[in-house]
């Protein structure tokens, strides 16, 4: 017999159910899912979101396991669901109760007339101070990953989460009142972005007049709004609930918003930004120029994942190892959308830290530590991967770098004006590629006896262009039209591989320790061509060296 399971949350919705009745449940199923039920009603805005799960799943696993697994679930599924909706659902929800193992727990009950408060209040005499965030951030990571913005710069993300928080505690009738913040900071987020002396943020305009003295940016932010409800009249329409869960709310922002600052380094004439995630690097300026793609979104909006633990595409997104089989649907590994943690800054250098955990082991059987470290020598930025094999074991994986470098194409300068230029003659072919991105057993003719590559709106047509006996070890990009350029040294890697989008305005040069499947691999870990092998507790290190010049 069927064990009944569930766990049942509370959501915040902005508009009925009724008026999006379109929407399919069954499209957001998971194997351990039987089904889902949203209890509404038209006069609440809070409703009940049931999540039944197969008996199997729940079977021998600790709550916690399952909790988790659920909960990480319940945010994707919130995200597609608010794709869906014509109207917005807003991005909250609480555990209810849940029922696993034949063990009921109710967690919290809401009363008829409460409404759910994703943020917990702030008592008014509570110092700033003594405020525990630790929930508050957990809430704020949900949140922004639910509204899909976390590749967002951090002023359209305050933007965005502050304008959903107005409109939930704005009265109706009311709403006009508190759009001039909105605008106010909307109008001068080029102010907020610009970075003054020694890479630090600050903005010169004042919100509120009477304050004279200097504040970093973010905490300015915080102070004038966070303390406007108890001075300016346009928030005095907020329910007096309402306004003391809002407090933690634009406090715990501002916190995340002003830590994410911590990864900008200058050091001489160079200037970088790391972010946390995929610790990519997003900026790399020489004497004020910027040499790093942009993340223009309508070509590509990354500008340098790490790919780990695979590069390329793994067949069918399944692979085996020790008789067990593996999915891993996304292309480049997983470590390019992970957090990394900061775990090192000196002067000229920045330490990103990404561990396994219990996610990771389900599509990569293998406990590790990858560490990133950014270092400013002169003007070059070297680049160091680590990778740690914390098993007991022989561990397999591949590392791939995938910087994007822009071209600076306008009135005077073409695409077709650009090329690479190899530090020697080169013959060599390239391998061709499936519509799948799988590599076929056979090459196509590419260089022969020549130092460059031409960079035309063709070129990258039929995808990437890989090479794995280059005798190079440096590529510089360079155009006809000026004395513009980028050096990228890449010692030891096996491949290298050039890639853009069709017509865009940059380049990527990707040197790898590893490459896609090759269309008729076994699917074995151990056999996949270019994978390497780290004996157990042993460390595996490689550096990239960027520089530019004008």
């Amino acid at each position: 017999m069927d064990t009944e399971a569930y766990v049942e949350y509370y959501l915040m919705f902005r508009t009925s159910l009724l008026e999006n009745k379109n929407i399919k449940f069954e499209n957001f199923k998971k194997k351990y899912i039987k089904d889902i039920v949203i209890k509404s009603s038209e006069d609440e805005e809070n409703r009940v979101i049931r999540i039944n799960l197969k008996s199997n799943f729940v079977k021998n696993k600790s709550e916690k396991v399952v909790l988790e697994k659920v909960d990480i679930f319940l945010m994707e599924f919130l995200h597609q669901l608010s794709l869906k909706m014509k109207k917005g659902l807003f991005p909250f929800y609480k555990l209810k109760a849940y029922k696993l193992n034949d063990c009921n727990h109710l967690v919290d009950f809401l009363e008829t007339k409460e409404k759910l408060t994703f943020f917990s209040r702030i008592p008014e005499n509570l110092e700033i101070e003594n405020i525990d965030f630790e929930q508050n951030i957990e809430d704020y990571r949900k949140m922004i990953r639910i509204l899909g913005i976390a590749d967002s710069d951090p002023v359209t993300v305050f933007l965005v989460l502050y304008d959903w928080f107005l409109d939930w505690l704005t009265p109706i009738g009311k709403r006009k009142n508190q759009l001039y913040v909105i605008d106010y900071i909307r109008n001068h987020k080029e102010e907020l972005e610009k970075p003054k002396y020694d890479g630090f943020l600050e903005y010169n305009f004042e919100f509120n007049e009477a304050k004279n003295r200097e504040e970093d940016m973010f905490t300015k932010l915080r102070n004038d709004i966070g303390h406007s409800m108890e001075r300016n009249s346009d928030f005095s329409n907020f329910f007096v609930n309402s306004k003391m869960s809002i407090k933690p709310l634009v406090y715990t922002m501002t916190y995340f918003l002003k830590n994410k600052n911590k990864n900008k380094l200058k050091y001489g004439n160079v200037e970088i930004a790391v972010a946390d995630r995929g610790a990519e690097l997003r900026s790399y300026k020489v004497n004020g120029e910027e040499f790093m793609w942009d993340r223009q979104p309508e070509f590509w909006a990354a500008s340098s994942p790490v790919l780990f633990p695979f590069v390329g595409t793994i067949k069918n997104g399944v692979y085996s190892y020790n008789g067990k089989e593996y999915k891993i649907s996304t292309r480049h590994g997983f470590a390019r959308t992970e957090d990394f943690e900061l775990v090192e800054k000196t002067e000229n250098s920045l330490k990103f830290r990404f561990s396994s955990n219990k996610e990771t082991l389900e599509k990569y059987p293998f406990e590790f530590e990858l560490f990133i470290t950014y270092t400013i020598v002169g003007n070059t930025l070297e680049i160091k991967y680590n990778v740690v094999n914390k098993n007991d074991s022989d561990m397999y994986f591949s590392l791939g770098t995938h910087p994007a470098f822009a071209l600076d194409v306008n009135d005077d300068i073409k695409l077709s004006d650009y090329y690479l230029e190899f530090e020697k003659n080169e013959t060599s072919q390239k391998y061709k590629l499936s519509d799948k991105g799988l590599v076929l057993d056979e090459k196509a003719d590419c260089l022969n006896d020549e130092n460059k590559l031409q960079i035309t709106e063709n070129v990258f047509d039929d995808d990437a262009i890989i090479f794995d006996d280059l005798k190079s070890e440096k590529v510089t990009i360079k155009n006809i039209k000026n004395s513009k350029k980028l050096i990228v040294e890449y010692n030891g890697f096996p491949y290298i591989a050039f890639w853009s989008k069709p017509k865009a305005p940059f380049v990527c040069i990707e040197p790898w320790y590893g490459i896609s499947d090759f269309e008729n691999t076994s699917g074995k870990l151990e056999e996949k061509i270019g994978i390497l092998k780290l004996e157990a507790g042993e460390e595996f290190f490689a550096k990239l060296v960027i520089e530019g010049k004008k």
